[in-house]
This record gives C-alpha cells, structure tokens and sequence, in this order.
C-alpha cells in the first residue's frame, strides 16, 4: 500500500509525536469539561434532589401550620385568662351583694323585734301624736311604706346577686369550653411539632444523601474525564505508530528519542518531506475533527453558526465529501471498504446508523478503541462510545 493511502486510512496526527500529544490539548480539555458521572448516578442524584425538594416543600408547609397553631393556642389561652379574670371580678361582685344583702336583713330584723318588743305602744304613739284624721291616716301609710322600702331593698339585692350568680354560672360554662378548646389545641400543636422535628430530620437526612450522590458524581466524572483523556492519548499513540510504521515501509525512519525522520541513506529530512513525498497533508482528519470538539450542534452547517454530523466529517476530511451522511455511506460502499465489524475499522474511517426506517441519519469519525468524534444534537461536538448512538450498522474508508 502507497504511504498516501496508508496515511489517509490512518487519518494521521502530526508526524513529529511531540505535536501529536500537543495537537490533542484542546480537544482533551473540552472532553473532559463534559465528562459525566455514570447514569445510575445521575439518576440517584435526580431522584435524591426531587425528593429533597419535595420534603423541604413538606416541612415549610409544617412550619406554617405550627406557626398557625401556636398562635391559636395563644389566642385561647389569652381568652381563658380573660374569662378567668371576669369569673374573678364577678365573684367578688357576688361576695359584695352577699354582704350587703346579709345586713339589710340583719337591720329589718333588729326593726321587726323592736317593732314587736314595742307592741301596740308604738301604734298608740302614731295614734295619738295624729294631730287630724288626715294626719293619722297619712303616719299609718308611710310607717307601712317604711317596711315596704325595707323589703324592696333587700329585694333588689336578692335580684342583683342572683343575676351575677347567673352570670357566673356562664363564665364557669365557657370556661370549660376554653379549657376543653385548649388542651384540644395544645395536643394538635405537640402532634405538629412531632411530625415538624421527624420531617425536618428526614430533610437532613436527604440533604446528606443528595451532597454525598453530588460528590460521587463528580468523582465519577473526573475519572470518566480522566478516562477520556487516556482514551484520546491512546488513539493518537496508535495512530502514530501505524503513520510511523507505513512511512518506514516507504524508506523513511523515525527516530523516537529525537523525534527526527531520515530517509533511506540515513540522512535527516524534515516531517514536511515525508508529507510532501506522500502527497498528502499531514494535518491530520482527527486533530481536525478534535478541533471542533465542544461546538454546538447546528443543523446545516458552520455557515449557521455551528456543526452538523456530516459537517464535521467533511470538514475533517478537508472539505473534500458531501455534506450528507447518505451520500457518505455511498462513498465508503463504492470505494468497497464498507464493514459492520466495528474491530475492522481503522482511525479516520467514517461511521454510520440507519434510523428505525433504514435510513441514514447520523455519520461519526472514528478514531479507535471502540471511539468516534461526532456531532449530535443536545450534545454538540464530543469524543463518544462508537453504540452512543443508536443505530449502529457499519462503516468504512472514503474515497477522498
């Protein structure tokens, strides 16, 4: 096999290894920028933080009603103390009535005895002290209107405590009422906080187990950068060992440890006289596809402001194939290197997959160990497992 054609396979790196590993920087860095943790991870983490988010809703919602209880509670507690102060204020009231009523009776019964201790003498004294018939008449009625105004008066006396007591008698019944209403609110206030401390423990516990699936994910997605980068490393040292290897078959010699080419005589020449002895740039089609690692995906093109799938492709290979994945499968089948075995691709061959109508729709480079470079939406530009996508059928070296 000529070296161009070999190289073309190869889809090389620079030849010097040097800038081989350099050439990689960027598309390294940009991988492991969106490098992620494993999918069961991320859907633990999912799950944790919607759960989270729910018990966190939960406890606020259990706050409120703590901070409505309480204050409930406190507002029958203030009307309780209220009541207690009027059952106070009315039983003194009472007392006083008491009082009162017990010498007003004392009095009517010291005037009664007297009254009866004097006997007919005291009438005869009212009889005989009248100074007319009219005058009698009149000291007969106001001595009864006297004992008339006693007994009223100790009638009203009767009336008034007997309507405090009634009064009393209310307080005391709404006064169970609050009690009852207050033991009732403060049994509901200790169910409240019970729930209010065991859900804010669960929040806590949650809030763990969310920080601990965050720090695993990262961890996760550092080594799957770290993976990344080896993976990428490891393609371009394969690929510049098979450049290497075909160059040597056409008379040339790259020394490792210096990282010169020599041609057969021994003399030393540059990496650009290989390249110009093969005919072909050794700007290679993968450093060129890692180049476009982290842009957005685009349909249509770089004219939209991003890339498309068989874009980049096309563009790795310098513009030279179709902008259609269709048209590239057709490519790589009339150039006859077409396989699904996906261990007989070589780094720069093309990749395809059908959809579930056997259409293609989707092309990748590939660059070895089981990798390609593509482009996809909600994802752009990344270094990929060949089956990320689905639809995997085969693919092939084009003819450029």
């Amino acid at each position: 096999m000529q070296l161009s054609t070999h190289i073309a396979r190869m889809a090389v790196l620079p030849l010097a290894l040097g800038v081989a590993v350099a050439g990689l920087g960027m598309g390294v860095a940009a991988q492991t920028a969106h490098a992620e943790a494993s999918a069961s991870t991320l859907a633990a983490l999912s799950d944790a933080q919607a759960r989270y988010a729910a018990a966190t809703q939960e406890l606020d919602g259990l706050y409120q009603q703590v901070y409505e209880a309480q204050g409930a509670y406190e507002a029958t507690t203030a009307q309780l103390d209220a009541t207690n102060q009027a059952i106070a204020e009315t039983q003194s009231l009472i007392a006083d009535q008491k009082a009162q009523l017990e010498e007003a009776q004392d009095i009517l019964a010291d005037r009664l005895g007297a009254d009866y201790r004097a006997g007919e003498a005291n009438m005869l004294d009212v009889i005989f002290s009248a100074t007319s018939f009219e005058d009698l008449v009149s000291r007969i009625y106001y001595a009864g209107k006297i004992s008339d105004a006693d007994a009223q008066a100790i009638q009203d006396v009767k009336d008034i405590k007997a309507a405090l007591e009634a009064s009393e008698a209310q307080l005391q019944e709404q006064r169970a009422e609050q009690e009852q209403l207050q033991a009732q609110q403060a049994a509901d206030l200790q169910s409240l906080n019970e729930q209010t401390d065991a859900c804010a423990a669960y929040v806590a516990s949650l809030d763990y187990e969310v920080q601990s699936l965050y720090a695993q994910a990262q961890a996760e997605a550092q080594a799957a950068a770290q993976a990344a980068a080896q993976q990428v490393a490891s393609a371009a040292q394969q690929q510049m060992q098979e450049v290497i290897s075909a160059a040597e078959d056409a008379g040339y010699h790259y020394d490792e440890s210096t990282g010169d080419w020599s041609d057969s005589s021994g003399n030393t020449v540059s990496s650009d006289t290989v390249s110009n002895a093969t005919g072909y740039d050794v700007s290679s089609i993968i450093s060129t596809a890692q180049s476009y690692i982290g842009t957005n995906y685009v349909l249509g093109g770089e004219s939209y402001g991003g890339i498309d799938c068989s874009g980049l492709t096309s563009a790795a290979y310098g513009g030279s194939l179709p902008h259609y994945s269709g048209d590239q499968y057709d490519n790589v089948v009339s150039n006859g290197s077409y396989t699904s075995d996906i261990g007989s691709l070589n780094p720069g061959d093309l990749v395809f997959y059908t959809n579930s109508s056997g259409n293609i729709y989707h092309v990748a480079l590939y660059v070895g160990n089981g990798q390609v470079i593509d482009a996809i939406p909600n994802g752009g530009v990344q270094l990929r497992d060949y089956n990320y996508v689905d639809g995997y059928i085969g693919g092939g070296t084009p003819s450029v």
